[in-house]
């Protein structure tokens, strides 16, 4: 495998750009804010936990099973780009419905077609990594994907906070089509593949035995998938209601656009310890700066649980996003290390993103049940019974890395 040059991580990495817009905006700025406006105020925990919870059902199934078929697709344009196209084509449907409709149910449809259509092509796409890039650059195109990570998070909540108040949803979801289109040709143009060589008859039964992980012979695996789970569940519970504790908590008439400037905050942290982090892991190990990002995500979970206010927030987003950062930017070379096969890369990958998308269909439900809980007396409790949780998952995900030994 020759060596890559920057242009082409650019190029491959671009797709990942837009994946990060999408969930960007959506997850933290316009979902909130779009439930709100279609259910009303005194509706909108439950309803939000609701939305996330379906779609990420859907995304929980769908990228291991069109990651393990893109493992073995033989089409002529590669295995992982037909995936690509064809599900970043597909977002388009979804996108188109979720912009004017002010159905809760059609609103929920959209969604759950977003999230698999979505999935789809991230399925696809993440399959190209391992594919093109050799293990000594993975440090590198690690890097890559942090940037594009927080320069993708960051531009779509800008974009989305900027009209969510004034409740201009479409402007927002033309601009998510537009970029989509954008960084697809980009990403499939600018990476070539070669034609998956092996032609193995399809067999059900061989093809469901493949997404079972034996915690015997792949431990450091398991491990990677259960402390994944604990730290993404801590953070978004975090992330998720973040935009109705700075409405019902702190009072703001205008919580898409102060949420847009804790996030933004929180993502120029990120970016930051982001270029760092990677340099810092060859000398520290990467187990010690997830501990170390873990810590920091916790400490601005503790200070909400303590009724921070708007100012305390803001400093403490800075403090959230280097952990954020610092997580962000070793995950994926952490996992590429240690993953079972190197044939199924992109279905390993897509059991790992279970783990990832699993705490989004338990989180929400679990976070409006508290906050719901206490609406009718003090709401605030609800959510520092919530942010209580954050902590206490957090923590147990940053101490669960030290059980992966092959990895630094």
């Amino acid at each position: 495998m020759k060596k890559n040059t920057l242009l082409f991580l650019l190029k491959l990495t671009s797709f990942w750009f837009w994946v990060n817009f999408l969930w960007g905006a959506m997850l933290s700025i316009v979902i909130p804010s779009q439930v709100n406006f279609i259910v009303g105020n005194s509706a909108k925990s439950s309803a939000l936990g609701t939305v996330l919870s379906i779609g990420a059902v859907v995304a929980m199934f769908t990228q291991p099973l069109f990651g393990s078929l893109s493992d073995r697709c033989n089409l002529r344009l590669g295995r992982r780009r037909p995936f690509v196209i064809f599900g970043g084509l597909m977002c388009l449907i979804p996108l188109g419905m979720m912009a004017f409709t002010k159905s809760f149910v059609l609103y929920c449809v959209g969604f759950l077609l977003l999230q698999l259509f979505a999935n789809i092509a991230t399925a696809g796409f993440q399959g190209l990594i391992p594919d093109t890039v050799s293990e000594k650059e993975r440090g590198t195109a690690a890097s890559f994907m942090g940037g594009m990570t927080f320069l993708g998070t960051i531009a779509g909540i800008l974009i989305s906070g900027s009209f969510a108040d004034s409740h201009q949803y479409p402007v927002i979801y033309l601009a998510i089509a537009v970029l989509l289109v954008l960084c697809m040709i980009i990403t499939v143009l600018g990476v070539k593949e070669s034609p998956y060589e092996k032609h193995e008859p399809f067999q059900l039964k061989k093809f469901i035995r493949t997404f079972y992980i034996n915690p015997h012979e792949h431990p450091d695996f398991v491990w990677m998938l259960v402390s994944t789970f604990f730290i993404m569940l801590g953070f978004y519970l975090l992330f998720f209601y973040q935009q109705y504790y700075i409405s019902d908590v702190l009072g703001s008439k205008q919580p898409a656009t102060d949420t847009t400037l804790v996030s933004t905050i929180i993502i120029i942290g990120a970016a930051v310890v982001s270029v760092l982090a990677g340099k810092f892991s060859d000398k520290l190990g990467r187990k010690a700066i997830v501990a170390m990002s873990v810590f920091c995500m916790a400490v601005m979970a503790l200070a909400l649980a303590l009724h921070a206010t708007f100012v305390a927030i803001l400093i403490l987003a800075m403090v959230f996003g280097f952990g954020y950062g610092g997580y962000t930017s070793v995950q994926w070379a952490l996992v590429t290390d240690i993953l079972p096969g190197a044939d199924d890369s992109a279905k390993d990958l897509g059991i790992w993103g279970i783990s990832s998308t699993l705490p989004q269909v338990i989180g929400p439900m679990i976070g409006g049940a508290m906050i719901a809980a206490y609406k009718t007396t003090n709401i605030f409790y609800g959510y520092r019974l919530m942010y209580i949780l954050v902590i206490a998952s957090l923590a147990a995900g940053g101490l669960m890395v030290y059980k992966i030994k092959n990895a630094r």
